[in-house]
C-alpha cells in the first residue's frame, strides 16, 4: 500500500455521479464516454462513481459518500483504467462542480491511473498521479 502521507483523501457525495480530473485552467472537458463511462481529453479525465440515485431502495437515502484516495506515485494495486494528461497550469483539480481538490503538479505530462472497487457505481476509488520521465528533467546527452 502507498504511503498515505504522499496524497490526500476525499470522502463526500458526488451528486452528479462522476469525478473529473483536470488541469486547473483547461476548458478541454472530456465529453465522449467509452463503454465504461470514462471520457478522456488532452487535459482531462472523467469517470462515473456511485451516487444516491444508484441505490435500489424505496425511500430517499440522502447523500451517498464515495471515498477517493489520491496518491502521488505509481500504482501499487489493481488499475481499472489509465490516461495520460497534459498539465500546463501547474495544478490539477479532482472533484465535480460541487467541489474540487487542488493538487499541485509541475507542468508536464502525467500518467493518471484509477483503481475502482466496482467498475460500475464505484464506492472506493484510488487515483495515482505520476509525472512522466520528461517532467523530471531527465535528459539523454
Amino acid at each position: 500500500m502507498a504511503d498515505p502521507s504522499s496524497g490526500r483523501q476525499l470522502l463526500r457525495p458526488f451528486n452528479r455521479g462522476g469525478i473529473l480530473v483536470m488541469d486547473q485552467r483547461s476548458r478541454d472537458v472530456p465529453t465522449e464516454r467509452d463503454e465504461l463511462g470514462v471520457a478522456r481529453s488532452r487535459t482531462g479525465l472523467y469517470f462515473p462513481v456511485r451516487h444516491a440515485q444508484d441505490l435500489d431502495i424505496e425511500h430517499d437515502p440522502g447523500p451517498f459518500r464515495v471515498q477517493v484516495d489520491i496518491v502521488m506515485g505509481i500504482p501499487d494495486d489493481e488499475v481499472s483504467f489509465e490516461h495520460e494528461l497534459e498539465v500546463d497550469s501547474g495544478a490539477l483539480t479532482i472533484g465535480d462542480p460541487e467541489g474540487e481538490e487542488l493538487i499541485e503538479a509541475p507542468p508536464g505530462r502525467y500518467r493518471v491511473c484509477v483503481g475502482l472497487d466496482e467498475v460500475e457505481h464505484a464506492e472506493y476509488v484510488r487515483i495515482w498521479l505520476s509525472p512522466q520521465r520528461d517532467n523530471q528533467g531527465d535528459t539523454d546527452a
